[in-house]
């Protein structure tokens, strides 16, 4: 038996509280560290515990995390009827919990499930292609009624594509997220460093397929720069020569091999570790590297997700990836404790952080693509756009333009691998007010439904007042991203259906005294705001007339 940390407990209780609240699949997002698998098996114990006859089926990839789910269940709950359905480990039981390789299941008899959680859910592919797929609509066929329920670490497919979002998602939603900074805050996790150091392959002719640098191109195009590989291990070794374990990712068997030469002319003991391995030599491999035999273990598309040996420390990224889901699951190899690490050193030759964003503050949060069709959603509203439309279609949010960046780096990059840049920072207002705003449609355009523009006063008139757009009018995502927005402001229900009654009953929210600004692309948008004391009469003298409606002259403004 153990003691649940606070995180885990509230993602149980917020799991549960989606399921009983809500129709729809939830999604479960916890950083690699924080205990998914303690958090899984204690949502498996309470479903069965308040309701015997349910039959849970725990879905995930490898064998190596069959063995841990079905070990954590047990150890949260001793008394658990397991069983293990895998063909690599010899066993095909099903029973009142059974934990179960997705290639197995897919050819076995479809039992009665009740609740199925997907363990490294990121691996869903989009759309209805695939095991999981396989599996999960077999499922539903036996029982409509089943729920899914998704853990991840990263709330997006590593081919790209957020998994609550596009055509087939089989997550309706995120029911709890953990902030990888706050783990690290709390001292659960250990914090990725970048370099004081900061040499570059060119990648800029190589094409992109399934959301990621096509594999073959990328590898024949590195592997033929193998000055730079040599290059950038010389670096290596300059800023992690006192680490002890390293891992490092290449884009080839035979890049791996010229990385894995480079370390030993360098003194570096290492492995390489790839899918042509068999399972006993791979193995043998990573239990060296676990011993401290061997100091680095040189990956091909291997060890990114469920990989863990907490005395890693230092990250070596001698490949460029597009996909934020693969850059999360590597950086995330180094943020467990061990004692006497106090942190891990990311070296990244790839540009991914240049890419991607630090880890805390992803720019595919808002920009990314959505599906491997090539989708972004919105900053305002939250809706799913086509990647080349500058607008958004819903509510009329003009997308800042990106550069594409398709180089990696020769030498280290010098930029944050945590922590976001610039930081927000919180804007003191002495209130707020609501008015009607509306897009005026161009020529040969139906009108949109109008929004609702919120603005926050700063004391001074002009731009430096904050805004931010809401949509009662709206259906979808910008629909709901109203109603939550209501909620937390202190709405009474019901909500208000259209901007007229919104604007009426403005007076039913919460007074505001400071909001947080981030910087999104060229512009900066209210991300939180902080609640105050009620004004007293008289208090907006001197602000600026809000009756009129707000009406779209064409100046460019972030709507």
């Amino acid at each position: 038996m153990i003691t649940l940390r606070p995180y885990q407990t509230t993602a149980v209780e917020k799991t549960f509280i989606y399921l009983g609240a809500r129709e729809g699949n939830p999604l479960v997002v916890l950083p690699t560290g924080s205990g998914k698998s303690v958090v899984l098996g204690s949502i498996v114990r309470h479903a069965i515990e308040a309701w015997p006859s349910t039959r849970v089926l725990v879905l995930t990839h490898r064998s190596e995390l069959i063995e841990q789910d079905a070990s954590a269940i047990r150890t949260v709950w001793p008394e658990a009827d397991v069983g293990i359905y895998s063909a690599s480990l010899g066993r095909k039981q099903v029973r009142a919990v059974t934990v179960a390789g997705v290639q197995s299941f897919a050819h076995a008899s479809t039992p009665h499930t009740d609740i199925t959680i997907v363990d490294e859910a990121h691996l869903i592919p989009h759309g209805g292609e695939g095991q999981y797929r396989t599996v999960i609509d077999n499922l539903l066929a036996k029982n409509p009624a089943m729920r899914l329920i998704g853990l991840t670490a990263t709330p997006f497919r590593l081919s790209g594509g957020r998994l609550t979002r596009g055509d087939g998602a089989l997550f309706s939603s995120i029911c709890y997220e953990l902030p990888v900074q706050q783990l690290v805050d709390e001292g659960y996790l250990s914090p990725l460093v970048s370099p004081t150091l900061a040499s570059t392959y060119d990648v800029g002719k190589v094409a992109t397929r399934g959301g990621d640098y096509a594999a073959g191109e990328l590898g024949a195009s590195i592997e033929a720069q193998s000055e730079i590989t040599d290059a950038a291990l010389d670096e290596a070794m300059r800023a992690a020569g006192a680490r002890a374990s390293w891992l490092v990712y290449c884009v080839s068997v035979e890049h791996a091999r010229q990385a894995a030469q480079r370390l030993f002319s360098l003194g570096v003991s290492c492995s390489v570790v790839t899918g042509e391995d068999e399972p006993g030599d791979r193995r043998r491999k990573i239990e060296r590297f676990k011993a401290g035999e061997t100091r680095a273990l040189v990956s091909v598309d291997v060890l990114t997700t469920g990989f863990d040996v907490p005395r890693v420390d230092c990250i070596v990224l001698l490949r460029p990836t597009q996909s934020a889901g693969l850059y999360v699951q590597i950086c995330g190899r180094g943020m467990r404790l061990f004692p006497g690490k106090t942190d891990c050193l990311v070296l990244d030759f790839g540009g991914n952080v240049s890419r991607h964003g630090p880890i805390t503050d992803l720019r595919t949060k808002h920009l990314g693509p959505t599906d491997a069709k090539k989708h972004k959603v919105c900053a305002q509203c939250d809706a799913e756009v086509k990647v080349h439309k500058i607008e958004c279609p819903e509510c009329g949010y003009v997308f800042p333009r990106i550069p594409r960046e398709v180089t990696h780096e020769k030498e280290a990059t010098r930029l944050a691998i945590m922590g976001p840049a610039p930081l927000p920072e919180w804007r003191a207002v002495n209130g707020f007010s609501l008015a009607r705003w509306e897009k005026r449609p161009k020529e040969g355009e139906l009108a949109k439904p109008p929004t609702v523009v919120v603005t926050y006063y700063t004391g001074n008139l002009g731009r430096s007042d904050h805004r931010e757009w809401v949509c009662p009018e709206h259906g979808g995502f910008a629909g709901e991203k109203f109603r939550k927005w209501w909620s937390e402001r202190g709405g009474a229900l019901p909500y208000p259906v259209t901007v007229e009654d919104t604007i009426a009953r403005e007076s039913e929210l919460h007074p505001i005294d400071g909001v947080m600004v981030e910087k999104d692309g060229a512009f900066e948008r209210v991300s939180k705001v902080r609640f105050g004391v009620a004004r007293e009469p008289g208090d907006d003298e001197g602000e600026p007339d809000v009756d009129a409606p707000w009406v779209d002259d064409g100046e460019d403004l972030p709507f």
